[in-house]
């Protein structure tokens, strides 16, 4: 049974025409419900979508930028209890060994919910990824709510549509009390980003002035070794507000989807040694074990990834400690990469944050090892521009492990 007729048996009191391309606009709070299920569930696209007579035809979505699919573009299955899983699409004898192919990209597991069965309607909440795998008991539990709010807000735009009036029109008292209330998030969120910044930058320009200022002063000048030092704190200080500078550019670029990959076919190992060789970090210092798997990727961001881990597995390490770098097959699909310190580790209540922007383990972080709080959120874009998932495991006081999955080379 395909999706279509799996829905017209479950709904079979809704005329699935009413859903055609005029009735069919994006809407901005199935958008949202969208994005957080693909944030819930680590996937590269998410999709709310109604099944029309022609087309499935996108309400709100993740990772996708058309307003359409075809009919035949999603799995062949029907539902149970309202959920469809398919871990790998590639090994279902009714689709293509290739899995779904979106906006050029290949797709192989699927997970959707019946909005339906919240509810009474004829639409899906869909996720996709880009190599096989199966939803935790969480982030199904996530998606059923995401799904009952989809449903609600597909019905209330039905109400809306059926009385001739906007939903802007119909719910304005609310929507202004909505849109407070998302003004004063975005307000919080300016002011913290501003906040931070500013201490960022306030911090190395005021090193930075106050040693041009004793050079051009001449203050320094029977003094050279003073006057050495004082050079170096300009160029360390100039170093590191060009790297927040980098690393703001780069997190908008790839979280505004403008950063385009150039992905080519690259041995894992030499992807390790790049970024070794480019940190220059002592060969006794470093333990390095990678299979001969070749995988697809960015070259340069991948370097780049694999770079701010090092260096923060540096910073956040004893001297004399061993660094352990390793690339090993997860599955015939995707290699993982972990970058494993004997540091002083992360605490659990920081973990589960530390991929967000401007987080520090410590506060100071900052101000002593010079880090902006913004390359951890950096690579974890990356890595999910890749279809993959990045994670750390951690024993506070002793050890510290990252870990990141890529596509493994198919040619």
């Amino acid at each position: 049974m395909n999706l279509l007729a799996a829905k017209e048996k479950a709904w079979p009191s809704r005329d699935l025409a009413q859903y055609d391309a005029a009735n069919s606009a994006v809407d901005s709070v199935l958008d949202d419900l969208a994005r957080l299920a693909a944030q819930i569930c680590e996937a590269p696209l998410a999709m709310i979508s109604v099944t029309g007579t022609n087309a499935i035809w996108l309400r709100g979505a993740a990772g996708v930028d058309c307003a359409r699919l075809p009919l035949e573009c999603l799995p062949s299955r029907g539902f149970e209890d309202g959920l469809c899983e398919i871990q790998d699409i590639r090994q279902d004898p009714d689709f293509s060994p290739d899995g779904v192919l979106i906006e050029g990209r290949h797709y192989c597991f699927y997970a959707a919910l019946s909005l339906g069965a919240c509810s009474g309607g004829n639409g899906l909440l869909s996720v996709l990824d880009r190599h096989p795998r199966q939803l935790t008991e969480p982030q199904t539990e996530a998606l059923k709510i995401l799904c009952r709010q989809a449903m609600s807000r597909l019905e209330m735009l039905d109400r809306m549509r059926s009385m001739g009036r906007s939903p802007e029109e119909g719910f304005a008292p609310a929507r202004q009390d909505v849109d407070g209330k998302h003004r004063s998030v975005l307000e919080k969120m300016k002011d913290e980003f501003i906040s931070t910044v500013s201490h960022e930058l306030r911090t190395p320009l005021t090193s930075l002035r106050g040693a041009l200022g004793l050079l051009s002063g001449g203050a320094l000048e029977t003094r050279p070794e003073k006057s050495r030092q004082m050079l170096e704190i300009a160029i360390n200080n100039t170093d590191r507000l060009v790297k927040l500078v980098n690393d703001i550019l780069d997190l908008q670029r790839i979280s505004s989807g403008k950063s385009d990959l150039r992905r080519t076919d690259i041995l894992a190992k030499e992807l390790l040694r790049r970024a070794v060789e480019m940190e220059a970090i002592p060969q006794n210092r470093i333990s390095l074990t990678a299979d001969e798997i070749f995988v697809w990727a960015d070259v340069d961001l991948i370097v780049q990834v694999l770079r701010n881990l090092l260096s923060n597995a540096i910073k956040f390490s004893p001297a004399e400690s061993r660094i352990a770098l390793c690339a090993r097959s997860l599955n015939d699909q995707e290699i993982v990469f972990e970058i494993h310190d004997e540091g002083r580790g992360i605490p659990e209540d920081k973990l589960e944050h530390i991929f967000e922007r401007f987080q520090q383990v410590d506060a100071s972080d900052s101000r002593d090892l010079g880090g902006t709080g913004l390359g951890l959120a950096i690579c974890r874009s990356i890595i999910h521009l890749h279809g993959g998932r990045i994670w750390a495991t951690s024993t506070p006081g002793s050890e510290t492990t990252f870990s990141f999955t890529l596509p493994i080379s198919q040619n």
